[in-house]
């Protein structure tokens, strides 16, 4: 008999001392010494509400164990979509790994599901490498090995997919509907219900999908007993990205307690690189596995990284800092480093479009595999910015570009630019989500219908979205415009979005049909003023050699032998508090309990524990911890939601020359694009290095176009700024005729030290320019300001209900006046 791995030891123990040290099953009475093997039961299973106690566990036989059910013996013997045998013959290589591993570790899968739940089965794959259908392959081999262990038990008779975002859930649907027939591994489709309001979980009328697909956002706000009796429905439970809000998928880990839980992803890290709890490797498929059994990637490798990962240098740049002058290097990341990129990558667009196939060569990883150069796709680049409306002035940046030189960028070669991007604020309430959709988005047009046109965008800006879940193999260059430091989302966006790579084979000799090397390597095009190059060294390491990386992460077959996991949960702080709660508790205890929104009235700690805990004890923990912060260490508790803020200034680069030392191939490769009568020339030949240089230089300075209007002006981006300092402080600020610290003004003050100026900042004024609305929408600056002007607005008064968090408390250090701050 095993012991269930989420069981402690001295819990264990103690139930083999109920039994006198004899545990028998307690339906037959038998013991092990009769020749069956026994396993750990929950007497009131944990979806209807039972515990991990002692006194809720009893011994059962193995086999009736794996067959109890809330169902009927004769629903059982039913067969279901995920009963059928797939054609492996037609399933990638990683599909084909990963459905035999789960068939060699039968042993493990067909315990009873409440012994080896709890624990995340994840495939650890580099993208590209078929982890969509690996959904319906694997969720097969599980039904295979429980019915010939256990003939009609509970198994998959539907399966619950679970994604972090629309367009993901959205893109998952359509796939595994679709592609489980294109692709030949099955000849029916199943059944896919979308979900997309949590209370279709409670509405029964899924029952006829083989395949329930919903945002795992929906089950955030359950109860546990609800959520718990939601997921019992699923016995297969997978989990897209599990990466992404760790803590939430814990959760679900924790309550899905008849289910077996997997997970897709090629990150099993956090942002630092540290391996995720409570994760089991099935088999890892790196870039070599998917190179060697596929030949389905574009070109990398950690050798000369350099012509994986390309740093634009700075020369020359204007800054505003309270005047102009010039510099040669070091200022702050801003619009101008980031519009050099988006040139950068136009350029390289262009280039890719004018490669001859007759010219060009394969890729390196193509040498010696017999394979033929004889296709040719337009690159479809993406560039990837921090905050929305930073993207949107690169977008327009882009497409002015485009509409000065149609004859160079026509639009029905689909030059044209879009920007997608999450939900955001903006000047008078939220921006909208913009999603990427998978059937009718101009970015995917060319992928889905194989049509160029001038209803394609071939160049698309993103913005807190598009890092996982993004299938277009026509994908390359990636941009980086970003300051992101994250492992993680180098090796899913910068690297995995463009790796697919576009092949094919010709009939019936199954010979390899590549397109030319620049369209089968993965390019990343950066700056220097980004600081993103040794992360993209890093993150190709990880790919390149993931099973080196995941080492330490436990295996199916490591916990057949005996291998132990402590599911035990991280400490309570990493339960995070909203700022908004905190505020709400703060007005709340300082007698201003009227204005939250929903309160039913009074400052008793234990409601104010019970309503805005939960059933969530760590939750509840937090909660009481922060009202002893407020009601003895007032000054502390404002310093954590960040009212005691000062400002510093930063550098706004107003305009930026670059010149990038070109190789004798990116010479060739510009001459055949734009000058095909010297594509031949021979650059060691007197003075035709020195000709091309010159062509060159011409060329990229063209890019150099700046944007002479916005569609905003300063004082509408200071409106925005103080629309999130309302929304920052909700209904606890109280407008004062008699008092002149209006939040307008104090914005503009801050909006001055931001500058580093005493120069009016106001319409027309030479400060009201993209370059400085781009710095003010930086979310880390923006931030900055709203909760200066918050901390104000809290210390003159204004907000009444807040006077707990006034930094005139006994232990804060006096106050500074305005001009000394």
């Amino acid at each position: 008999m095993n012991k269930p791995h989420w069981l402690a030891n001295a819990a264990f123990e103690q139930l083999l001392d109920k039994y006198n040290r004899v545990p028998r099953c307690a339906i037959s009475g038998k013991t092990e010494a009769d020749g069956i093997i026994l396993s750990v039961d929950h007497i009131v299973p944990r979806h209807q509400g039972g515990t991990d106690d002692v006194s809720n566990l009893q011994f059962m036989e193995l086999g009736f164990n794996c067959r109890k059910g809330v169902r009927a013996d004769t629903y059982w013997s039913k067969d279901f979509w995920f009963d059928r045998q797939p054609n492996m013959d037609f399933a990638r290589a990683a599909q084909q790994q990963s459905y035999n591993e789960i068939l060699r570790c039968k042993r493990w899968f067909t315990q009873p599901i409440s012994s080896i739940s709890r624990l995340l089965y994840v495939f650890p794959w580099i993208v590209g490498a078929g982890k969509t259908l690996n959904i319906l392959t694997a969720s097969c081999a599980i039904n295979a090995v429980i019915r010939e262990a256990w003939g009609a038990a509970r198994r998959a008779d539907r399966i619950l997919v679970l994604a972090k975002e629309q367009a993901i859930r959205d893109q998952l649907a359509k796939d595994l509907e679709h592609d489980s027939k294109q692709t030949k591994l099955f000849q029916t489709k199943p059944k896919v219900e979308i979900v997309e309001a949590g209370w279709r979980f409670r509405d029964g009328n899924l029952d006829q999908a083989n395949i329930v697909v919903a945002c795992n956002q929906q089950f955030w706000d359950m109860g546990d007993r609800e959520l718990a009796s939601v997921l019992h429905e699923y016995p297969l439970i997978w989990i897209d990205e599990p990466h992404w809000a760790v803590q939430q998928n814990l959760r679900i880990l924790d309550m899905a307690t008849s289910s077996i839980c997997f997970g897709n992803t090629s990150t099993p890290i956090d942002h630092a690189g540290e391996l995720l709890r409570r994760m089991v490797a099935i088999n890892i498929f790196s870039y070599q596995d998917a190179d060697e059994g596929d030949r389905s990637l574009k070109f990398l490798s950690t050798l000369d990284v350099g012509r994986f990962v390309r740093e634009l240098d700075i020369e020359f740049a204007d800054t505003l800092h309270g005047q102009i002058r010039a510099v040669v290097d070091g200022y702050e990341k801003n619009i101008e480093p980031a519009k050099a990129i988006v040139d950068a990558v136009i350029a390289e667009m262009k280039y890719r479009d004018g490669l001859q196939i007759s010219h060009e060569r394969m890729a390196q990883h193509r040498d010696g595999l017999g394979a033929e150069i004889g296709i040719h796709y337009p690159a479809h680049p993406m560039i990837v910015c921090d905050w929305v409306r930073f993207g949107e002035i690169l977008c327009a940046h882009a497409n002015l570009t485009f509409e000065k030189n149609r004859s160079a960028y026509p639009r029905e070669k689909g030059y044209h630019a879009e920007i997608v991007h999450t939900e955001s604020d903006e000047p008078g309430g939220k921006r909208p989500h913009k999603p990427l959709d998978a059937d009718r988005h101009p970015w995917l047009r060319y992928k889905n219908t194989k049509v160029l046109d001038e209803k394609c965008s071939r160049l698309l800006f993103v913005s807190g979205m598009g890092r996982e879940g993004l299938n277009n193999p026509a994908c390359g260059p990636i941009g980086q415009a970003s300051t992101r430091k994250s492992l993680v989302e180098k090796v899913q966006r910068g690297l995995g979005r463009q790796s697919r790579a576009i092949t094919a084979k010709t009939e019936p000799d199954g010979k390899l049909i590549v397109p030319p090397a620049a369209l089968d390597s993965i390019l990343v095009i950066t700056h220097k003023a980004f600081d993103q190059k040794t992360g993209f060294i890093e993150a190709i390491d990880w790919l390149m050699n993931m099973h080196e990386k995941l080492e330490g992460l436990p295996t199916v077959q490591s916990l057949m032998d005996g291998d132990q996991i402590d599911p035990a949960k991280k400490p309570d702080d990493e339960i995070l508090l909203p700022s908004k709660t905190k505020i709400a508790i703060a007005a709340i205890l300082g007698g201003g309990g009227s204005d939250v929104e929903g309160w039913p009235g009074g400052d008793d700690d234990v409601e104010i524990i019970d309503v805005f805990g939960g059933d969530n004890q760590q939750r509840k923990q937090k909660i009481k911890s922060w009202i002893d912060l407020v009601r003895t260490k007032p000054a502390k508790a404002r310093k954590l939601l960040g009212f005691n803020k000062s400002l510093s200034s930063n550098v706004a680069v107003t305009r930026e020359e670059f010149k990038r030392q070109p190789t004798d191939a990116d010479l060739h490769g510009f001459l055949r694009a734009h000058h095909t009568e010297l594509a031949d020339c021979d650059l060691n030949v007197g003075s035709q290095r020195a000709f091309a240089m010159k062509l060159y230089l011409e060329h990229i300075k063209q890019f150099e176009t700046t944007m002479q209007k916005t569609e905003r002006n300063i004082s509408q981006v200071k409106k925005g700024i103080e629309g999130r300092v309302f929304s920052r402080l909700g209904g606890y600020y109280k407008k004062d005729p008699t008092n002149k610290t209006h939040p307008f003004n104090l914005v503009g003050r801050a909006v001055q030290d931001i500058l580093g100026t005493r120069e009016s900042v106001a319409i027309g004024s030479r400060f009201d320019i993209p370059q400085v609305h781009a710095l003010l929408a930086n979310p880390e600056i923006e931030r900055d300001i709203v909760d200066w002007v918050c901390g104000r607005l809290i210390d003159s008064g204004q907000c009444p209900s807040l006077d707990a968090l006034r930094s005139n408390q006994d232990d804060e250090e006096p106050v500074l006046d305005e001009d000394a701050a």
